[in-house]
């Protein structure tokens, strides 16, 4: 494991994303959105209520948050990763990378920060 305790991200395909977000519903998750090589980010807590496809089995998808919060992703325009938080051997971060400078991790949260 490298320093800092987090295993390096590995790519996965869309469909493998999916999974493991539809394993994070009803949990609580950490949303952070970022610019790659800027000093940007933007994030929010909330509990994972869905993930919706909107065109087709490979199409673009909507994941729907508490609160109505929702976050939409095209397959075609990203490439996904997942990584392993320490204390969360079970439960992989997601990383998705967006064009050339976006990108959005969603982390499960091991306890929850809305009760």
């Amino acid at each position: 494991m490298p320093p800092g305790g987090i295993d390096p991200l590995r790519r996965i395909e869309f469909a493998e994303a999916l999974g493991l977000l539809q394993g994070m519903i009803g949990g609580e998750v950490q949303v952070v959105v970022n610019l790659l090589g800027y000093f940007f980010d933007c994030g929010f807590h909330a509990r994972l209520q869905r993930v919706e496809t909107l065109s087709g089995a490979d199409g673009p998808v909507l994941i729907v948050f508490e609160r109505a919060q929702g976050i939409a992703l095209d397959p075609d325009e990203l490439v996904s990763f997942a990584g392993r938080m320490p204390g969360l051997p079970a439960a992989p971060w997601l990383e998705f990378h967006i064009a050339r400078h976006a990108s959005l991790l969603i982390e499960p949260l091991a306890q929850s920060v809305l009760d």
